[in-house]
């Protein structure tokens, strides 16, 4: 197993133009009104469910021929993992941009290479 170190992820501020591909996973947490949206080609979304808008986008750094292929959040509420199909998990958690005004967050990332047995199998479920 290799664990490479973490990652920050801003958010996109716009719509990608060649669409964000088809959707992998929805995960909720505890106690929270917003859903993590996944997408196979890598991108994420925080969308608000009181709201019915999309809060923000990123973009996962996957691997060429890489996709999304599942995610969760933890029993916290606060960390959550999204799975690939090169068999990398990447663990994650979001959190409030001190820099920003507005209550910005950003994703960190820290990646798992081969959680399972080779990069030919894929992270079905976490």
């Amino acid at each position: 197993m290799k664990l490479l170190t973490s990652g920050m992820l801003d958010p996109i501020y716009t719509y990608p133009s060649n669409g964000l591909g088809a959707v992998t996973f929805v995960a909720s947490a505890p106690r929270d009104k917003n859903r993590m949206i996944g997408h196979s080609n890598g991108y994420v979304k925080i969308v608000s469910i009181n709201a019915l808008k999309v809060n923000s986008i990123y973009k996962v750094a996957l691997l060429e021929g890489e996709a999304i292929t599942c995610g969760v959040y933890g029993p916290s509420g606060f960390n959550f993992a999204i799975g690939t199909s090169f068999g990398a998990i990447y663990l994650g958690m979001m959190k409030r941009d001190p820099m920003a005004n507005t209550s910005r967050y950003n994703m960190h990332l820290a990646r798992v290479d081969k959680a399972s047995h080779g990069t030919e199998t894929a992270v079905t479920s976490i």
